[in-house]
């Protein structure tokens, strides 16, 4: 019997929540992937995938477009596929570091990867002085810059994004997130989807901040400062409410 040995040097970790994602194996296809200068053909570590969620068993993951092939998951780890179609692991759940793909996802890859949280920081797993988050052993936050932009003083003077407030332009980078908008009803007309909850109070008297938010998880929507509205509990998948504002 003859063994092919391979040695490929390990691709970046990807995840930032290591305890919290989803995967599959898929079988990765070595259709069209060109042979480096070391003559292995390498399907890098991040490369977003289809083509297998219909058929796991019979049918060999490619990369996906969102067009042509429609985005399924993210492949966690490098495959060599020199000598034909090779297993792989596909995420198909959970945060990943954007900066570690080997390109950029397009907004229709986003679109169709509803359970991936795509961010370029490093995930928070402190859960210390929380109220309105339900399941507490069971959640997902990354860190954020919170903008001062808006914030109105309070009788002490300070401006305070308070714990429960909606944000959104928080993901994409670190210019700050602001409070999501109400009153659209659709992404087409709105500035501000909302993205996650801030999970604690945030100081921002002096300018932006560091904050927590909150991606995944259960909530107590009667603990929040005001209502979410349909459309941002559209936006927001990874989070269930519970109960209602009052």
């Amino acid at each position: 019997m003859n063994f092919d040995v391979k040695s490929v040097e390990p691709g970046k970790d990807i995840l930032l929540t290591m305890d919290d994602y989803s995967a599959i194996t898929v079988s990765v296809s070595a259709t069209g992937v060109v042979a480096g200068s070391d003559g292995r053909k390498i399907v890098k570590a991040g490369t977003i995938i289809g083509g297998v969620l219909a058929d796991p068993k019979n049918s060999q993951a490619v990369a996906a477009d969102g067009a042509e092939v429609a985005a399924e998951g993210i492949l966690y780890h490098d495959v060599d596929v020199t000598s034909g179609d090779s297993v792989g692991t596909m995420i198909v759940r959970g945060i990943v570091d954007t900066a570690k793909l080997p390109a950029a996802p397009t907004e229709a890859q986003k679109a169709q990867l509803k359970q991936i949280v795509f961010f370029g920081g490093e995930a928070s797993d402190s859960v210390a002085g929380i109220d309105f988050l339900l399941s507490k052993g069971d959640y997902t936050t990354v860190p954020i810059k919170v903008s001062a932009t808006g914030v109105e003083a309070n009788a002490a003077g300070k401006k305070i994004v308070s714990a429960g407030t909606v944000l959104g332009a928080a993901l994409a980078n670190d210019n700050g997130a602001v409070a999501a908008s109400t009153a659209a009803t659709d992404n087409s007309n709105n500035p501000t989807p909302a993205e996650g909850i801030l999970l604690y109070d945030v100081d921002v008297t002096d300018g932006k901040a560091d904050g927590v938010l909150l991606v995944r998880g259960v909530v107590d929507a009667s603990e929040l400062g005001a209502a979410v509205n349909a459309y941002q509990r559209g936006t927001l998948p990874g989070i269930v409410f519970v109960g209602t504002y009052s």
